[in-house]
């Protein structure tokens, strides 16, 4: 690859193509095209897949914004700016950075940037506004957009409580403020551990549909039911759901009359 003198003191050197996240390569120096040192100092590639969730409710806590992608490691310098305010992540892995994510009490600030800015991320007494956020990895930024604040929705009812495990039926979740109408919303409904696809109906009514089948769980055991404007932080909830359905059947055949 090509070297670019700078001065007695520094060489700069293109990066080269054709490698991806998490490659690692050597690098040397020649002044005559034939002889190189032998210093093997190490270069590292990175790469970005994206950020998720991309909301969150304005007072979350014990929650982060993760940052998906390949090649991190704890040795790397590495930044979390949101809404202007850099801030060392929470902890860095090798898929995976997680950053920290602000609770945000500061509604008019944020209403008021909107709209000298001309901005129509959400609306009403539920809405909190839109700040960017970005990492920055050894110097360089990465943008992944806007991340929006809103007030979590409210559970009040969840009907039936009693279902069969194919997952073709439908699951009402009654309460308030449920919504879609904002930046970066991706609603979404969560029966034990499996998320379910989530209809808003109006804003205290979500249908929630099963696609795969539910695991039979053991007698006592129930399935909390829970929605989420942003599927990853999860409405409080006092509502379980009990799946039924057969496992075997004994005996299989027998007589006439």
């Amino acid at each position: 690859m090509p070297a670019y003198y700078v001065d007695q003191d520094t060489m700069k050197c293109a990066s080269p193509s054709g490698f991806g996240g998490g490659d690692r390569v050597w690098v040397d120096l020649t002044f005559n095209g034939v002889d190189f040192t032998d210093n093997k100092f190490e270069y590292n590639y990175y790469a970005f897949y994206g950020s998720f969730p991309k909301s969150a409710p304005y007072d979350a806590t014990n929650q982060f914004i993760q940052v998906r992608g390949k090649g991190f490691s704890n040795d790397m310098a590495i930044l979390c700016i949101l809404d202007g305010q850099e801030m060392a992540p929470l902890a860095v892995h090798y898929n995976l950075i997680k950053c920290p994510m602000i609770v945000d009490h500061d509604k008019r600030r944020r209403l008021k940037r909107d709209q000298e800015t001309k901005s129509n991320h959400g609306f009403g007494e539920n809405d909190f506004g839109s700040v960017t956020f970005a990492v920055k990895l050894e110097g360089i930024k990465q943008s992944f957009g806007n991340f929006h604040y809103y007030r979590q929705c409210v559970i009040d009812d969840v009907t039936p409580l009693i279902a069969p495990n194919d997952g073709k039926g439908a699951i009402y979740v009654i309460g308030r403020g449920f919504r879609d109408d904002f930046e970066n919303s991706k609603l979404g409904c969560r029966v034990g551990n499996t998320l379910a696809h989530a209809q808003l109906l109006d804003s205290n009514t979500i249908r929630c549909t099963i696609n795969n089948e539910l695991p039979l769980i053991e007698e006592g055991e129930r399935l909390l039911v829970t929605v989420a404007l942003n599927t990853y932080s999860w409405a409080a909830s006092d509502f379980s759901m009990l799946p039924y359905g057969i496992n075997a059947m004994y005996p299989n055949m027998g007589p006439i009359g």
